[in-house]
């Protein structure tokens, strides 16, 4: 994975943790690409 832990994300450790919650970041960006 490319996420790393000096990320901009405030919550990057606590979201992306594991597996991360792909569906929770994708529901996020997706109104952002296809508005």
């Amino acid at each position: 994975q490319e996420l790393r832990p000096d990320n901009p994300i405030p919550f990057g450790s606590e979201a992306f943790d594991g597996f991360a919650t792909m569906e929770e970041v994708l529901a996020l960006v997706r109104p952002i690409i296809n508005p």
